[in-house]
């Protein structure tokens, strides 16, 4: 196995505010404790709008 694994995950929320919400859930951000652990996560990406969410351009 590579010792790097480049890695990409896309979530989609219905707006912005249930991406706030997400963030501040606490629930959340209890897993977000493990998350960190087991993942060196270099860049977050939030991208509001747009219509195409059926095979997005991980590029924008």
């Amino acid at each position: 196995m590579p010792a790097y694994v480049v890695l990409m995950m896309t979530l989609h929320d219905p707006d912005w505010a249930a991406v706030e919400a997400c963030f501040a859930d606490p629930d959340y951000e209890e897993a977000m404790a493990f998350r960190h652990a087991a993942s060196p996560m270099n860049y977050l990406l939030l991208q509001e709008g747009g219509t195409n969410t059926k095979d997005p351009d991980h590029k924008l």
